[in-house]
């Protein structure tokens, strides 16, 4: 389905049941599905690396530079872990 050309019936009605794939996302010319991928908001890059929906709020800036801020940060969920292991073989071996 040609999305720039596609009536809006035909993408919300269209062919999103369980036996067929779901065309509103399927770009191109037919033969070879291609998949657009939207870009993530700078809340989601947040949530993704474990912060909290407000953590900049409070600070004037642009989305380039929390999209910066996200992809240069820690993940805190897949790291705490491995902090809380380093801190307890250092108790133990105090």
């Amino acid at each position: 389905m040609d999305l720039q050309n596609a009536e809006i019936g035909q993408i919300r009605d269209g062919q999103d049941s369980i036996d067929n794939e779901c065309e509103t996302v399927q770009v191109g010319n037919g033969h070879r599905p291609h998949y657009a991928a939207r870009r993530l908001t700078p809340t989601e890059c947040a949530r993704l690396q474990g912060f909290p929906d407000d953590w900049c709020a409070d600070i004037p800036h642009s989305d380039s530079a929390e999209y910066k801020l996200w992809g240069n940060g820690i993940s805190l969920p897949v790291l705490l872990p491995f902090f809380k292991a380093i801190v307890k073989v250092y108790e133990e071996n105090r």
